[in-house]
C-alpha cells in the first residue's frame, strides 16, 4: 500500500503525502506547550495487520488511511481515520470526542455503494489482488527508475508511492516539463507545483499500462541520451 498537521483539535492532510496507507501524527504535550511531532510512514504488512488488531500508537497518534491510491479510488473519495479513546488532550479530555463532533457536522457519510466498495478491498480476496495491482504499478517505477539512472540521472521515490521524482539539477522545472512535453509527448508534473522545494524536479507516474510505461522509457531514452 502506498502511503499522509494537527492544530490543536484539527488535523489536516496534506495533499502531496496522501499516497500512504497510514500516516502517524505524532506529538507531545505538557501543560506549557503543544509541540506537533513528526508524520511518517508505516509499511504495508505492518501496518494493516496491527489495524486488523489494534491501533499502532494508542497514546500519541491519529492514524489516517485511504483507498485513493492503493484501490484506484481516486475519484470516488473513501477512506477512514482511527481515533483512539486513549487520545487526549494535555487536560484529558478525549480528542474522539472533539474529532466525532467534526465529522459528524461537516460529513453525511459515504454512499452505500462506495463503502461496499471498501469492504470489498479489504476482503480476503480482494486484498490480494489489490497487492498484485500494486506490484504491477512497482514494477513499472522501477522501469521508469532504471531508465532515469540510465540516463546519469538521480530518481527518487517508486518504492512507498507510484510516483518517481526526478532531478535536473541547475534546470527550471517548467522547462523540462516543457521540452518532455513537446520532444516526446509525455505528461510530466514540474516539481515547483509542490512548492518551492520542487523546483529542479520533476514527477512522473507508474500508473499505467506496461506497454505505455516502456514506450515513455524509449522515448525519454531518446531525447535525453
Amino acid at each position: 500500500m502506498y502511503q499522509t498537521q494537527l492544530s490543536y483539535g484539527i488535523w489536516k492532510c496534506p495533499a502531496m503525502l496522501t499516497h500512504s496507507r497510514a500516516i502517524l501524527f505524532q506529538y507531545k504535550v505538557t501543560h506549557e506547550e503543544r509541540e506537533l511531532g513528526y508524520c511518517t510512514k508505516v509499511p504495508r504488512n505492518v501496518n494493516m495487520e496491527k489495524l486488523r488488531n489494534g491501533y499502532l500508537f494508542p497514546e500519541v497518534a491519529i492514524e489516517v488511511s485511504s483507498f485513493s491510491k492503493f484501490a484506484g479510488f481516486t475519484g470516488v473519495r473513501l477512506g477512514w481515520t482511527v481515533v483512539p479513546k486513549e487520545l487526549q488532550y494535555a487536560n484529558r479530555f478525549p480528542v474522539i470526542k472533539d474529532y466525532n463532533r467534526i465529522v459528524c457536522t461537516c460529513f453525511n457519510g459515504a454512499s452505500n455503494i462506495v463503502q461496499a466498495g471498501g469492504l470489498a478491498c479489504l476482503s480476503q480476496e480482494g486484498y490480494e489482488a489489490l497487492c498484485n495491482v500494486m506490484d504491477n504499478y512497482r514494477e513499472n517505477a522501477k522501469i521508469l527508475i532504471d531508465t532515469f539512472i540510465s540516463l546519469g540521472l538521480k530518481a527518487y521515490g517508486g518504492k512507498n508511492a507510484p510516483y518517481v521524482w526526478v532531478n535536473f539539477p541547475g534546470s527550471s522545472s517548467w522547462d523540462v516539463f516543457t521540452e518532455i512535453l513537446e520532444k516526446t509527448h509525455i505528461v510530466t508534473v514540474p516539481g515547483t507545483g509542490f512548492g518551492p522545494g520542487g523546483e529542479g524536479y520533476f514527477r512522473v507516474s507508474a500508473f499505467g499500462q506496461r506497454e505505455h510505461i516502456l514506450e515513455a522509457s524509449r522515448r525519454l531514452r531518446t531525447l535525453f541520451k
